[in-house]
């Protein structure tokens, strides 16, 4: 087994207990030293005790892995399961970029949902409201209107009913211009 010091690692760390184990006691085994591992060696590498059987399962099932292969011709040892060792950080750190990308877009597009959500919310509705009623009594106030906090409630509900969509409106003048341009350009074509 060919393995240097950091395939090794990058090995240990692709099985589940790979992040339990020592980093620093590990640093200088290598493919042969890794072959020869006992109880007595994963004990003194700091291996919690409940790995060790494992780990050593584990040792022995690549070694048998590593054997079919260099028997086999054509066949190079560095490649186990169809993975070449030392590509595995690689596609690795691929992954993990890729993992972090799809979650960014995730959460930017749940931004973007939430952020539609409220422009049509009947919270923002009410803020806008109330911050036009205040404005507009304070400058009603200001240039001495008469009773300006009542009077500031007709421009204010003026205003928001001059921002709603108004849904069936919307609907039937989309489907009059769209009946229209069908008058005009039967085919589609511009």
């Amino acid at each position: 087994m060919n393995f240097n010091e950091a395939q090794v690692w990058q090995w240990l760390n692709s099985k589940k207990y790979g992040g339990k184990l020592n980093t620093e006691a590990w640093e200088f085994i290598d493919g042969p030293t890794l072959l020869k591992l006992n109880v007595e060696s994963a004990m003194a590498l700091e291996v919690p005790t409940i790995l060790i059987p494992r780990l050593l399962k584990d040792i022995k099932s690549l070694h048998k892995k590593l054997d079919t292969l260099t028997t086999l011709p054509g066949k190079n040892p560095s490649y186990i399961n169809g993975c070449n060792i030392s590509t595995l950080a690689e596609n690795r750190e691929t992954i993990k970029s890729m993992t972090t990308r799809l979650s960014n877009a995730q959460e930017s597009q749940l931004l973007r949902a939430y952020n539609e959500e409220f422009a049509g919310s009947w919270i923002r509705i009410g803020l806008l409201m109330m911050v036009t009623y205040v404005v507009l009594s304070l400058y009603m106030n200001l240039v001495q209107v008469d009773r300006p906090w009542v009077n500031a409630v007709v421009p204010t509900v003026g205003y928001q009913l001059s921002t709603l969509h108004l849904p069936c409106f919307n609907h039937f003048y989309v489907k009059r211009r769209l009946h229209r341009s069908r008058k005009i350009n039967p085919t589609g074509n511009q």
